[in-house]
């Protein structure tokens, strides 16, 4: 709707409406996908699994319908049941609830959460076709709000670095492993060498 009426003003169209609609709402529906399984901590692969497998279903399904409710609701409901059960997996062998800090359920998991379900109620009872370009807009705005607050903090290293093995100047380090560049690396994590130059 939005890009066929701007494009309607203008000369210059780069691409046809319904592909630029296709992008937008493909865009918007992986960015709630990938959070959610990306707030589960799932394993790498079962990770890149979901991804793949989102990004089909939800392409196939905004092929059918574009502006359906279910396109959101139930991918959202899907991923949301894979969060939970991570969580209760975890929580249950942690013996502690997960996540740990009443900081993290505050500040982060709470209003981020509040702003998604926001977003998610004004898609499904307030947007018309009336007034879709304000309320689209405001939707867009509110979930790339919530996914700041929703995302999980980077993953904590130990990697600790000598004193003698600090990096000159800002800190960046090419490193050139040439047999993790063969594919000679197996998955064990084999001890390689690797040529690092500042």
């Amino acid at each position: 709707m939005a890009s066929a009426s701007c494009c309607a003003r203008t000369t210059t169209c780069t691409r046809p409406a319904s592909a630029r609609l296709f992008c937008d709402f493909l865009g918007s529906l992986m960015s709630v996908w990938v959070t959610v399984i990306a707030m589960a901590r799932l394993q790498p692969v079962v990770k890149q699994v979901l991804y793949l497998l989102g990004a089909m279903l939800l392409s196939m399904a905004l092929q059918l319908d574009r502006h359906g409710l279910w396109n959101l609701l139930g991918p959202s409901l899907f991923a949301l049941g894979i969060l939970a059960t991570a969580w209760t997996v975890r929580s249950v062998r942690r013996r502690h609830c997960y996540p740990p800090t009443w900081r993290r359920w505050l500040f982060y998991l709470c209003p981020g959460s509040l702003i998604a379900g926001s977003a998610i109620l004004l898609y499904a009872f307030v947007e018309t076709r009336d007034n879709y370009f304000y309320i689209h807009s405001i939707w867009h705005m509110l979930i790339a709000g919530s996914v700041g607050f929703l995302l999980p903090p980077r993953a904590k290293t130990d990697h600790r670095v000598s004193s003698g093995a600090r990096a000159r100047g800002c800190g960046y380090q090419l490193c050139i492993n040439e047999q993790e560049e063969l594919g000679l690396v197996g998955p064990g994590g084999a001890p390689v060498s690797s040529i690092c130059t500042s």
